[in-house]
């Protein structure tokens, strides 16, 4: 793994986010850029500051994270959380390193960032 990772979290369920925050900090490689909330401001966000890795959340109100997605960069890495399983195929069709259903355990967050 590089020296440091840097990441962002985009969920509209604020303890989603606190659950990932915590298991980010974690892993010392993991640099937390920013969290959002709306995933409109998280595109302006991500246009300006481009991470190397996304945890992206897929039901979203106004926008839903598989068409995120689709405006990132394709060098961007992105594991989808998410409390639906039924987006499993589209996301890694979305060419996603990962897919976590929630509630997100820390080792299934590990052995995703170990990928």
């Amino acid at each position: 793994m590089p020296t440091s990772v840097s990441c962002v979290i985009v969920d509209d369920e604020p303890l989603a986010i606190e659950v990932l925050k915590r298991h980010v900090l974690a892993i010392p490689p993991l640099k937390l850029l920013a969290t959002f909330t709306h995933p409109e401001e998280a595109m302006d966000y991500l246009r300006s500051y481009p991470p190397q890795l996304v945890f992206l959340d897929i039901e979203m109100p106004s926008l839903s994270g598989l068409a995120l997605s689709a405006l990132l960069p394709k060098e961007t890495t992105l594991i989808f959380t998410t409390a639906f399983r039924q987006y499993a195929t589209e996301g890694f069709e979305r060419e996603a390193l990962d897919y976590l259903v929630k509630p997100i355990s820390f080792d299934r967050f590990a052995k995703a960032i170990n990928r």
